[in-house]
């Protein structure tokens, strides 16, 4: 799990902690107006949508209630796409109180704005982030073509498939579960259309970095990356794969134990030997990142 002691502002969705502990307050009526007059960002768990496609939730014991036209910034992508509204029940986001009213039993109705907290939080991304920074991030979904991540109270970014890592994959699933906490590299900014453009790779290490876990003569777990006429790439680790002899036998995704016959620097390659097949796996080994803050200049894979 990422750190959530992060010194920065609007971090994704489920990951600022003082929005939720000032949710999870015990508040009065004159804290939510205090509230109201300072824009305090608060983190709210997201009940249900109505027909309306309103949400709602339960702020501090009082019903609450995000109107459809608060929920999404116009700017965020798929933002008038009411399946972004739908996939919202069930998770937590960020929002600001906008004002108080009483419903037909004399209740209070806390009616809140994510669209508010939204456009605050990219007017912070698009000032502050720089290119080659590395943030956290938290994937809503995947696709052939990518993975889509919040990088700040529900700013989607793209984290295109080639850049996830250095090994192969068909799609991010073989890589990234829903909802997981990842850290990303702020690959391109395009401030005049408000996108980011993400990458991943560059924080799982060079060969080199990748190579040193492991010794010539041991026997290790590995999956299948690419079955060639010449041979099969077993990836040891996501950002490092060795080559083993032809056999048609294994398939794209199998788990498989190898024998590290012989590691090569000098030509950043490593030679393997298949001992056999494994059953399929459900228990993810999680990612080893070499770096998680900061900013990455000049990243080479192969560092000789």
């Amino acid at each position: 799990m990422i750190d959530l002691l992060l010194n920065r502002s609007y971090l994704p969705e489920g990951m600022n902690q003082s929005y939720q502990e000032h949710a999870q307050a015990l508040l009065s009526l004159n804290d939510m107006k205090k509230y109201i007059r300072e824009h305090t960002p608060l983190e709210l768990h997201i009940d249900r949508c109505d027909s309306r496609h309103n949400l709602h939730g339960t702020l501090s014991g009082f019903h609450a209630v995000i109107p459809r036209e608060e929920v999404i910034c116009d700017a965020v992508s798929g933002a008038d796409k009411e399946i972004a509204v739908l996939s919202l029940v069930g998770k937590p986001v960020c929002c600001e109180i906008l004002n108080l009213s009483l419903d037909e039993n004399g209740k209070t109705i806390v009616h809140l704005s994510r669209k508010r907290v939204q456009t605050a939080a990219l007017e912070y991304l698009l000032e502050n982030l720089q290119e080659n920074d590395i943030i956290p991030a938290v994937i809503t979904s995947m696709s052939p073509i990518g993975v889509f991540a919040d990088i700040g109270c529900g700013i989607i970014a793209l984290l295109p498939i080639r850049q996830i890592s250095v090994s192969r994959i068909e799609h991010p699933k073989e890589r990234f579960s829903p909802h997981q906490q990842i850290y990303v590299l702020v690959q391109k900014i395009d401030r005049d259309q408000k996108r980011f453009l993400l990458s991943h790779k560059e924080l799982l290490g060079t060969w080199r970095e990748n190579a040193n876990r492991f010794q010539e003569g041991e026997t290790v777990t590995g999956v299948v990356r690419g079955v060639k006429s010449y041979g099969v790439f077993i990836e040891l680790t996501p950002n490092l794969t060795g080559l083993t002899e032809p056999d048609e036998t294994l398939c794209n995704g199998e788990r498989v134990s190898v024998l590290i016959k012989s590691i090569l620097p000098e030509k950043h390659k490593i030679k393997l030997h298949v001992v056999g097949k494994l059953p399929p796996s459900s228990n993810d080994t999680p990612l080893q990142y070499q770096i998680c803050s900061g900013n990455l200049e000049n990243w080479h894979y192969l560092d000789v």
